[in-house]
C-alpha cells in the first residue's frame, strides 16, 4: 500500500506493449499506463 498523499516513485517494466488498468482498493480512483512499443519490437 502507498502512503496517501505523498509522490511515492515506482517501477514498472512490462514485458509488452498494451493497455494495463489499475485502481485503488475501493475501485473509486482507476487510471491507465499506456505502453507503446519500441522500435525494436514493431
Amino acid at each position: 500500500m502507498l502512503p496517501q498523499g505523498q509522490e511515492v516513485p515506482v517501477e514498472f517494466t512490462p514485458d509488452k506493449a498494451g493497455e494495463f488498468t489499475f485502481h485503488c482498493g475501493m475501485n473509486m480512483v482507476r487510471g491507465q499506463l499506456i505502453v507503446k512499443p519500441n522500435s525494436a519490437e514493431k
